[in-house]
């Protein structure tokens, strides 16, 4: 039972970390466009 609940916890850690990346670089594009 922990381990499958420690791997569920770090699926959801990584999905986090790529939304913050996509996020990011979301942002970087837009501030390239307004200048």
């Amino acid at each position: 039972m922990l381990p499958i609940k420690l791997d569920m916890e770090q699926q959801e850690m990584g999905r986090m970390e790529k939304m913050e990346i996509l996020f990011f670089h979301k942002r970087l594009l837009i501030t390239c466009e307004i200048y």
